[in-house]
């Protein structure tokens, strides 16, 4: 003969402690991923938003720059001058730019001319104040046309 087993049901959690807890999880997750953009954004320097391309053209004796500088960041940059860089890094020539703001979000597009540059500029760096800090962009490198 088999011998019958009764189970005691378990009991359901009430639909407003299931309720509570979700509402908890979705409060916790929210705050987690507000964390991690928190960090994620506010690790993102100034100097990492604003970038610096550059061509040049030799016609004669003269060096023509042609430059391009974008401010992808949330705030403004005052642009205090370009350093224009030979093979070794030695200064050949700065750009200065007037301590012009540029706003976030924007650009800046302008020629120069330089006559007495001594070699040919193969880098250049952007020096520029941002939150009252003086920061260089990375070394850029210079396309002769």
């Amino acid at each position: 003969m088999r011998k019958t087993r009764y189970y005691r049901a378990k009991k359901a959690l009430s639909p407003l402690v299931t309720t509570a807890i979700l509402i908890t999880a979705g409060i916790l997750g929210g705050l987690l991923l507000y964390q991690y953009f928190n960090n994620v954004m506010g690790s993102l320097s100034p100097a990492d938003t604003v970038t610096l391309s550059v061509t040049a053209q030799k016609i004669g004796d003269s060096v023509n720059i042609y430059y391009t500088i974008r401010n992808l960041g949330t705030t403004s940059v005052v642009l205090v001058n370009i350093k224009l860089l030979d093979i070794d890094g030695n200064e050949l020539a700065t750009i200065s730019l007037g301590n012009q703001t540029l706003a976030s979000g924007s650009y800046l597009r302008d020629k120069w001319v330089g006559t007495n540059i001594t070699g040919m500029p193969e880098y250049a760096v952007l020096v520029y104040n941002a939150g009252g800090k003086i920061l260089e962009t990375p070394a850029a490198k210079v396309l002769w046309q």
